[in-house]
């Protein structure tokens, strides 16, 4: 039988009713196979999991597949078990398993305000202040009107640049050393720990390095 353990956890951008019917599926076992061998997820796995329900805020059920080892990496979010029962079968790496989530609906006249795009808002690496386009001067879009995000970045020269990224995933973009030690340090110390987080800026640094010194040999 599946094991069913309602935690509310704090600490998300919103109060997260974590249903966690953890449905162990073993790759390769039948699909109507529920295992409850699992142990009670950890405290990792459950921060891990909030973060990842919090990106739905629909007030409906998510099916999260997730490892409960190492540093608890997350296949996707699925709308049914069956669904996600299916993704196990066809994910590497190891055990998966299936959790049921749910977050507090967040809606505006039937449009997930967490699925908004607000285009040309950033934050000022000098001043520290949030900056949006003047009101009316760009419109709001729901992440589902949109096929891509394409940066572009111009030198001086006037070579450009141009970085497409997929809307579903990418939730914000960090430009400069001082913003990831500023934003993306703290966040994955808090969901996956500092040993993580640390290895996490040497890998950025190195490749910051290599990047450089190839641009000097040119």
């Amino acid at each position: 039988m599946a094991r069913n353990r309602w935690l509310r956890l704090a600490g998300t951008a919103a109060a997260l009713v974590l249903g966690v019917t953890a449905f162990a599926f073993a790759r390769g076992d039948p699909p109507n196979t529920i295992q409850d061998d699992h142990p009670p997820p950890s405290a990792g796995l459950l921060r891990r999991l909030a973060e990842s329900a919090d990106a739905y805020r629909t007030g409906r059920v998510v099916y999260l597949v997730a490892q409960d080892s190492g540093y608890f990496p997350v296949l996707g979010g699925f709308a049914s078990r069956d669904e996600a029962l299916a993704a196990t079968r066809n994910a590497a790496g190891g055990k998966w398993y299936v959790y049921a989530t749910m977050t507090p609906t967040d809606y505006s006249g039937g449009t997930p305000l967490a699925q908004a795009v607000l285009p040309g808002c950033y934050k000022d690496t000098k001043t520290t202040l949030w900056v949006c386009p003047p009101k009316d001067s760009l419109r709001v879009m729901a992440l589902d009107e949109l096929d891509r995000i394409d940066i572009t970045f111009v030198r001086r020269t006037g070579r450009p640049t141009t970085v497409s990224l997929d809307p579903a995933h990418a939730g914000a973009t960090i430009y400069t050393l001082q913003d990831f030690d500023r934003f993306i340090v703290p966040y994955y110390t808090r969901v996956l720990g500092p040993a993580q987080a640390a290895r996490m800026r040497e890998d950025l640094l190195s490749y910051v390095r290599r990047s450089l010194d190839a641009g000097k040999a040119h």
